[in-house]
């Protein structure tokens, strides 16, 4: 049975304008429902166009006044909002407020007045509710267009429902084909009538064209507004009030017409209103485009985010521009980056100032590279937009210029060992390698060794002085004397007090200066990482390097080096590499560093491998990366433990990938070799397993707001639809899904470009009828190209299925309920869909939400920038934390546990003061801790928790 339409029973706004004439009989009621809610069911004997409005009144009608007695009871009035053909059923929902008996019920086409004849009333048809008619109650009019029913809850037609005009509306009007149901109300079911001579009957034609469009200043601006004709009579298609500048040309044809409206420089700023005609000889239909054509803003950028040149360059030109040739602009270069600014140094610029006024659009740079001899890898010169007025900074807002260097590489000389014998920490020493063919002079290259303790808390920075012959290794102890008693066989070449490495500090050999103003060339461990329980920590042993390696590298490769699990000072060879030594060692190790696999794999088996065949060796495998681990999670691994006896040379470990349908991006699993004993670790000692995700990317435009329920009456309903600036939403549509059936109510074809409201992204609400309080859809789709996508398919107060479109099939996601005056909309910090959460808040229509940051440039909401802390978890006194924030009136809490297991975000705390903010700093107490050992936090507006 086909599904029958509800529709609003009020007179709602529309651009477009229908000038149908109903007449008597036209529209028959075929069922009445009483006792809360009230409603009624009625039948279109002929085609509506849509728009058509019609009166619905109880008021009682006096034939020889004539006019209704007083209006003392109650009018609605109802809209058609789409062409109803003859023979459907259509709810009327918002009707007057039926008693028990002996009301009149009247369908007019004008509104009710106490002095006016049958004929200016226009009525259409007539039924009495719970009783007979009186005489003078029956309009002239529609003598034969009424019937009497009985009351009770639900009263329904059970006549024919095929058959002539004629045919149907006398037995509607035939009191022997009406039935009550009792005390229970039923709806309609027995689907829309057959009316057997029904034409479409004297319908004007429809007519369609964008509600709004927007454009930047001169910018052009072109759509297409189309007109169909149900009865495919000539339509004549026209246009006025157009922009100075724009066209659009009258043309006619038959059933169907289309033309363009072209406006080539839109110019000046402010708001239009062009209006569109579609006329035939039944009538003429009209609609209105709203052209907003706004001032884009002048922004300020590079004209290239980045170049390199050789160091012989000699000169450079920097270009920086302005977006509008207008205005004066002006404002500063910020210079960073590893290449050093001055005379007799890497590079000079003749200025860091600029200004472009009136049509200047750019400004130039001359950067001049001095051309050194000095061996230094490649240095950037980094030029960053500061302190501009006049203007927006927008990307490419910094500029890198990288200097290559034409001097000799400076890679053939590397670290080779590094040494912390267990029995002797006064017998540390680091040791190089010059694997290149000629001397170098360590002095004059100006080469240091910095060791870098506890993740760079501090650095010992040592200059080399000596001269390191060719394929020849270079010993930097420690100290003299405990150096010389442990490997009396052996010679260093200089002390380096402060090189006392104990395992979990790294070693970086820098070349024309120190850790502060050279150039890095090779690294052991990672810079600013402490070294404990990592994949490079060498406590009690030491690391080798393989002889495989032949040049110098600025990031630590696992598979270079060698370190035993263990070391005393006869393992040590200091002067003495390639390390022959090293091919007594049982081996361990990872057969391969990576991999890359499809997060729909299933297993993934890992193995790791020992050189030798003999010997029993067992160790542990450490979980790290982004991955996560555990039932439910990322992954799952079988086992983190092996074990290889006797000829065993392998271990196998298994890893299950979980297919989720979580959209997210690549993710690592990290696996590392620990505690190995019978066997020393060797490289490659980190596995690394990438898992690509295959679900779909989340949508770079997505809807962020919605209401549907305002308080009162729903005029204001929108959807916001947010995005990155600049996007064509000409591009997309939005389409309202009626719950629970899942079939389309209203499709709307979006327009224009989303703005910057900061940080290269903003928002556009559009208008939308027919979004209906209860479970209901809201779906976002592309349209590019032609082809219909699914973007997001939303719902409120529930969920529900689509059943045509392209949420066809496609269950919505439920985002919760509206209490208006608040508004459905997206909140929380990020810069995608998948960043933010469904919540109500204070409608922000056309703009970023108020609860919504955009990362990391801020946006809708308040973000704490700083506190301070004073008389801390005192037992007396005052606990006191000032918050500098930046916007007025969002509430922030001081609130605090005594449990020291509580969560950074707990539940049942108390709350000691709370306070709006001023767009300054607001200070929050606890005057009077009752407890000792509070601890406290600061919640803010969207219950963002940040512990002290």
């Amino acid at each position: 049975m086909k599904k029958l339409a509800t529709l609003a029973a009020s007179l709602l706004a529309t651009a477009v304008m229908s000038h149908a004439q109903l007449n008597p009989g036209d529209i028959a009621v075929v069922q009445i429902n009483g006792n809360n809610p009230d409603f009624a069911y009625v039948v279109a004997v002929t085609t509506i166009t849509a728009g058509t409005t019609i009166s619905i009144t109880d008021n009682e009608w006096v034939e020889t006044t004539p006019g209704f007695n007083d209006l003392n009871e109650d009018e609605r009035l109802f809209t058609f909002e789409s062409l109803t053909v003859a023979g459907s059923v259509v709810a009327l929902t918002n009707v007057p407020a039926f008693g028990t008996s002996a009301e009149e019920f009247y369908l007019l086409t004008n509104a009710p007045s106490t002095s006016q004849t049958a004929a200016e009333a226009g009525f259409l048809f007539a039924i009495k509710y719970g009783g007979a008619w009186a005489a003078n109650q029956i309009p002239s009019t529609i003598p034969d267009l009424q019937v009497a029913v009985p009351g009770g809850d639900s009263i329904t037609y059970t006549g024919i429902l095929t058959g002539t005009r004629a045919d149907i509306l006398a037995a509607i009007t035939n009191l022997v084909n009406w039935e009550a149901s009792g005390s229970a109300q039923t709806e309609w079911d027995r689907g829309d009538f057959t009316i057997t001579d029904a034409g479409l009957g004297a319908l004007p034609p429809d007519i369609s064209a964008p509600a709004f469009v927007t454009s930047a200043v001169g910018g052009a601006v072109t759509f297409t507004v189309s007109s169909t004709d149900p009865n495919n009579d000539s339509i004549f298609l026209s246009a006025s009030n157009l922009p100075a500048g724009a066209t659009f040309s009258s043309v006619s044809s038959n059933g169907t017409v289309s033309q363009d409206f072209s406006w080539p420089s839109a110019t000046p700023v402010g708001v239009y209103t062009a209006e569109f005609y579609a006329s035939s000889i039944d009538g003429e239909t009209s609609t209105v485009t709203e052209i907003t054509v706004f001032a884009p803003p002048t922004n300020v950028s590079f004209a290239a985010a980045a170049d390199s040149v050789d160091e012989d360059v000699g000169t450079y030109l920097v270009t920086v521009t302005k977006s509008a040739n207008s205005g004066n602009v002006s404002g500063e270069i910020g210079l960073s980056g590893t290449a050093t600014n001055g005379a007799g140094q890497d590079y000079t610029i003749d200025t860091t100032n600029f200004t472009m006024n009136g049509a200047t659009t750019s400004a130039t740079f001359t950067i001049t590279v001095e051309n050194d001899a000095i061996e230094e890898g490649s240095e950037d010169i980094i030029l960053t937009l500061v302190n501009v007025t006049g203007g927006n900074i927008v990307s490419p807002d910094t500029f890198t210029l990288t200097i290559l260097d034409d001097d000799a590489p400076p890679s053939l000389l590397f670290i080779s060992e590094v040494a912390d014998p267990g029995d002797d920490a006064s017998a540390r020493f680091v040791e190089l390698y010059n694997a290149g063919g000629t001397p170098i002079d360590l002095g004059a290259g100006g080469y240091y060794i910095a060791r870098v303790v506890n993740a760079a808390t501090s650095t010992n920075d040592v200059a080399l002085t000596g001269v390191v012959a060719a394929a020849s290794t270079y010993v930097v102890a420690q100290e003299s004397a405990g150096f010389s008693a442990a490997y009396p066989s052996a010679a260093f070449d200089q002390i380096g007090s402060g090189l006392d490495g104990n395992g979990d500090d790294g070693y970086f050999l820098f070349i024309g200066g120190s850790s502060a103003s050279g150039t890095l060339i090779d690294a052991y461990g990672e810079y600013g990482i402490r070294g404990t329980n990592s994949a490079w920590e060498y406590t009690d042993s030491r690391a080798v390097r393989t002889d495989t390696v032949t040049q110098a590298s600025t990031t630590w490769i696992a598979a270079e080096w060698i370190i035993p699990a263990s070391a005393d000072t006869t393992n040590m060879t200091p002067g003495v590499h390639p390390d022959g030594a090293l091919d007594d060692l049982t081996n361990v190790s990872f057969t391969a560093a990576s991999d890359t696999v499809a997060e729909d794999v299933g297993t993934y088996q890992v193995t790791v491998f020992k050189s030798k065949a003999e010997g029993n060796v067992s160790g542990e495998i450490a979980l790290g990366g982004d991955a996560t681990e555990g039932v439910g999670a990322d992954y799952t691994i079988d086992a983190t433990n092996f074990t290889m006896n006797g000829a065993t040379t392998s271990a196998v470990f298994t890893l299950t990938v979980n297919n989720d349908t979580n959209q997210e991006p690549a993710e690592s699993i990290v696996l590392t070799l620990a505690n190995v004993s019978g066997g020393t670790i060797a490289g490659p000692s980190v596995f690394t397993l990438t898992i690509l995700p295959n679900d779909a990317p989340p949508p770079t435009v997505w809807i962020n707001e919605i209401n549907y329920d305002d308080v009162g009456a729903d005029t204001n309903e929108y959807v916001e639809v947010a995005g990155p600036a600049g996007t064509d939403l000409s591009n997309y549509q939005v389409l309202l899904y009626d719950g629970p059936a899942g079939d389309i109510i209203n499709t709307y074809d979006l327009s224009g470009l989303i703005d910057d409201e900061g940080c290269g992204f903003g928002a556009v609400a559009f208008p939308v009828s027919g979004a209906q309080n209860g479970t209901d859809g809201v779906a976002l789709a592309d349209v590019t190209g032609g082809t219909t996508t699914l973007v997001q398919f939303l719902s409120y107060e529930g969920t529900l299925t689509g059943t045509d479109g392209p949420a066809n099939g496609v269950l919505s996601i439920d985002i919760g309920t509206q209490t208006p005056p608040d508004t459905l909309q997206l909140s929380g910090t990020g810069e995608a869909y998948a960043d933010f959460m469904w919540s109500t808040n204070t409608a922000s229509q056309g703009d970023l939400n108020i609860g919504q940051t955009i990362d990391p440039c801020g946006g809708g909401d308040t973000t704490l920038d700083e506190y301070d802390v004073s008389n801390f978890m005192l037992a007396t006194g005052t606990v006191s934390v000032t918050i500098a924030v930046t916007s007025n009136n969002v509430p922030y809490s001081l609130i605090y546990s005594t449990n020291i297991l509580t969560d950074p975000a707990p539940l049942g705390t108390g709350e000691a003061d709370t306070a709006d903010g001023d767009g300054g700093s607001i200070t929050l107490e606890d005057t009077s801790p009752a407890d000792s050992g509070r601890i406290y936090w600061i919640r803010s507006n969207n219950d963002v928790i940040i512990p002290f």
